[in-house]
């Protein structure tokens, strides 16, 4: 832990790890950590929200509407 990462100054990354090694902080992070191996589903999105997805999807289905009216017969 003595290497942030280039992005994080030093300063903030005494405070992550500060943090990570909070009792309080620990217990909680086990405790979801355990809620997530019960869940069954598994997210394939990635780290795009899925308002993203919802928002490009929307918009294809408008596109092949609008297709639609604008090809010539």
């Amino acid at each position: 832990m003595n290497h942030p990462p280039p992005q994080i100054t030093p300063s903030i990354w005494r405070e992550m790890v500060q943090k990570w090694a909070n009792l309080n902080w620990l217990e909680i992070s086990d405790k979801n950590k355990k809620n997530r191996e019960k869940s069954e589903l598994a997210t394939t999105s990635g780290s795009a929200p899925l308002t993203k997805y919802r928002y490009e999807e929307d918009n294809d289905e408008s596109d092949e509407e609008n297709a639609d009216e604008i090809a010539p017969a």
